[in-house]
């Protein structure tokens, strides 16, 4: 779940994005259609939306509590099954998580392939944690199977075959994880160790000096003057050493216009949007910075170049900086 930007006639607000993925070996019995939430039910939907979300202010055990109170162990509601099968995973509660799963199968929502997904992996996961390594893999499968680009489910695969002892096997889905997701730390964590174990030392270390350089970016870094200056120093080297990784050469640019380097970072983020596919993200932080460098009708000059050299850009995404194209900036 990584945080996106929305921008809509030129007001940029953030928002916020959740995936992950998994499903049980045995099929639930269908249940009947949810009769929809009481408003106290409503309530505690809206709290655990905000408890499970990540962030300072999570706190899954909360939201399990909130949750089982208002819908029971085993909810009919499909949002409140899949909310609470997530919390109770992240708060370490298995056979409650296992039975949220159940709940969520029975009555999946349709609409959400993306939380289908996710439970999948959870279930898989599950069977990690309880050692049973290739018991996972097939929870892991199905959720490729509906979404093949989840990085997430690609790189629990490597995990439990590398558990199972097969390194080779593992290796190619912790590759394929990482091409889906460049900046997924502990996928580059296994792949130094497994490289390592393969014998294959030069590239292993240069796996690990990755990984090392992943943690000195991550958010989790001290908020003092030198760890921010360490990070800002391994954003640089990440730049072209993993050049794949979108977010971290949007938050390279944004800590540069921080630090004074406005220009430079405009134009990073423009090399960024015409090399590589992206999102709203690096987008919203190229409006913002162009806004403050050029003044907004320079702004608004400069985006259909941009928007035309931008590689496999969404359809809804390229119709907001259209708008913005057409009718300006509205604030």
């Amino acid at each position: 779940m990584r945080p996106w930007r929305r921008f809509s006639g030129g007001l940029i607000a953030l928002a916020a994005l959740a995936c992950s993925g998994e499903e049980p070996d045995h099929a639930p019995a269908a249940l009947p259609p949810a009769e929809p939430p009481s408003p106290a039910q409503q309530a505690a939907l809206e709290q655990a939306r905000a408890l499970v979300a990540v962030g300072a202010k999570a706190d899954p055990p909360r939201a399990v509590t909130l949750l089982t109170d208002a819908f029971g162990a085993s909810p009919r509601h499909p949002e409140a099954a899949f909310l609470l099968a997530r919390a109770a995973f992240r708060a370490e509660q298995p056979e409650r998580c296992a039975a949220a799963l159940d709940a969520w199968f029975a009555a999946p929502a349709a609409d959400h392939v993306d939380w289908t997904a996710e439970a999948h992996v959870l279930r898989g996961w599950l069977e990690e944690r309880a050692g049973r390594f290739a018991a996972a893999t097939p929870h892991y499968a199905r959720a490729l199977e509906l979404l093949p680009t989840y990085a997430w489910a690609a790189f629990r695969t490597g995990n439990a075959l590398a558990e199972s002892g097969d390194d080779v096997a593992a290796l190619p889905w912790v590759d394929r994880a990482l091409a889906e997701r460049p900046g997924l730390i502990e996928a580059h964590f296994l792949r130094a160790q497994l490289l390592r174990r393969l014998g294959r030392a030069e590239e292993a270390a240069a796996a690990a000096a990755l990984h090392a350089l992943l943690n000195q970016a991550s958010d989790n870094v001290a908020p003092t003057r030198e760890a921010l200056q360490e990070k800002f120093a391994a954003l640089e080297q990440l730049e072209t050493r993993l050049p794949g990784w979108v977010d971290g050469r949007v938050q390279l640019a944004r800590l540069r216009a921080k630090a004074g380097q406005a220009r430079l970072a405009l134009e990073r983020l423009a090399a960024l949007i015409r090399e590589r596919p992206v999102g709203r993200d690096a987008f919203a932080a190229w409006l913002e910075l162009a806004r403050g460098q050029l003044g907004d009708e320079a702004t608004r000059r400069e985006l259909p170049a941009l928007l035309g050299a931008a590689p496999e850009l969404a359809a809804d995404l390229r119709a907001e900086l259209q708008a913005i194209v057409d009718r300006g900036f509205t604030r």
